[in-house]
C-alpha cells in the first residue's frame, strides 16, 4: 500500500475537478499543498519541510437566524453525512478555488435551499462572527479532521425561504437562540465546545447577539486574531 504521508496532489492534476480538491495547512496556517477531499480523511500525519505535521483545512459554519423571533435553524445531519445524527448549523469545507464566504453560500444552497436567494446575495448578507480552531481527533480518535472554521450569521427574510435538503439534512428545526448556545456549550453540536476554544465561542456568541440587532462590526484586528 502506498505511503499516504507523502501523497500530495498537484493543483494541475487534470483527473480531479476543483470540487474534489482542498488545500491543506499546518496548524500554524502554512499552506502545504492541494489534495483530494477523499484522501484527506485517510491522512493523520505527513512530512513537510523536514518535519511531521498534522494537516488542517478551512471550514465554515453559519447561524441562520429569523430576526423576527431570534430563532436559529438547527440541522439534524443526514444518515449519509459525516457525524450522522448530530446537531449542526449549516457547515462545510472550503474547496480549492473558493473563499470562505463563497463556500458558505454554496453550503447554504445545498443544505437548506435558500429559496429566492442567489449566491451573491447570500455573500452580501453574511456577518462574520469569528473563527474557531477545532481538532476533531481529540474528540473522536477515528476522525482526522482538523479545521479552522470561519463562523457567520445570516439574517433570513423569513422561515419560508429555508427548506432542508433531505439528502444532507434529516430534519430542520427553528430553535431559541439561548437554547442553541447552551446546547453548543454542552457539546451537543458537531463542532465541539472545549476548554481550548470556549473563550472564542463566547466571543462569537456576543457577536451573534450584535448581528441579530444590526450592531455587529468586526474590525481587521479581530478578523485576523484567531488565525494565530
Amino acid at each position: 500500500m502506498e505511503n499516504l504521508d507523502n501523497v500530495i496532489i498537484n493543483s494541475e492534476d487534470k483527473n480531479l475537478k476543483d470540487k474534489e480538491k482542498i488545500i491543506i495547512y499546518t496548524e500554524e496556517k502554512e499552506p502545504i499543498g492541494i489534495i483530494s477531499k477523499g484522501l484527506y480523511g485517510r491522512i493523520n500525519t505527513l512530512s513537510f519541510n523536514g518535519r511531521k505535521v498534522h494537516p488542517w483545512i478551512e471550514c465554515v459554519t453559519c447561524f441562520v437566524v429569523d430576526p423576527s423571533d431570534g430563532k436559529i435553524a438547527v440541522e439534524l445531519r443526514g444518515k449519509d453525512e459525516i457525524d450522522a445524527g448530530m446537531l449542526d448549523t449549516v457547515s462545510g469545507h472550503v474547496r480549492y478555488g473558493e473563499i470562505s464566504k463563497t463556500t458558505m453560500a454554496r453550503e447554504m444552497q445545498e443544505e437548506i435551499g435558500m429559496l429566492g436567494y442567489t449566491n451573491s446575495e447570500i455573500v452580501e448578507k453574511l456577518n462574520f462572527l469569528g473563527r474557531v480552531k477545532v481538532d476533531f481527533s481529540k474528540e473522536n480518535k477515528k476522525m482526522n479532521l482538523r479545521c479552522f472554521a470561519a463562523v457567520y450569521a445570516f439574517l433570513a427574510d423569513s422561515k419560508e425561504s429555508i427548506m432542508a435538503n433531505e439528502s444532507a439534512v434529516a430534519k430542520l428545526a427553528w430553535v431559541d437562540k439561548e437554547d442553541v448556545k447552551n446546547a453548543i456549550r454542552a457539546s451537543m453540536f458537531r463542532f465541539p465546545y472545549t476548554e481550548e476554544n470556549k473563550d472564542i465561542y463566547e466571543r462569537i456568541f456576543e457577536n451573534l447577539d450584535k448581528a441579530i440587532i444590526g450592531k455587529n462590526f468586526i474590525g481587521v484586528e479581530e478578523y485576523l486574531r484567531d488565525w494565530k
